[in-house]
């Protein structure tokens, strides 16, 4: 019965409570003002250091060009490749051994 009583005589909006004409609409607090003011200042700051990299772009894609880890990975690739295009020995030996029927077990 309380549970209805509270119910029954609250006030709230009709529909969806943030949305729409008769929407319920928070009031801006100091702290909410504050708040979006340091959000504000830690976009600018990072806007700032998008804006004057450390590195310039020549400093940037030639870096690793001493280190030779692009022609080492090629070359290990190629070498990859080549062993696994290339068949393995096989003898003749190995190629008949399954018609050496007489020969008995030990």
């Amino acid at each position: 019965m309380r549970l209805s009583l509270v119910c029954l005589f609250k006030k709230t909006v009709n529909g969806h409570i943030f949305r729409g004409k008769n929407r319920l609409v928070k009031p801006v607090s100091r702290i909410a003002m504050e708040r979006l003011k340091i959000e504000f200042d830690l976009m600018e700051k990072n806007m700032l250091y998008l804006r004057h990299p450390y590195l310039t772009i020549d400093e940037e894609s030639g870096h690793t060009k001493d280190l030779g880890k692009k022609e080492a990975n090629i070359t290990k690739w190629k070498n990859h490749n080549m062993e696994l295009r290339r068949k393995p020995n096989v003898t003749i030996e190995e190629r008949l051994a399954c018609l050496k029927t007489t020969e008995a077990w030990d």
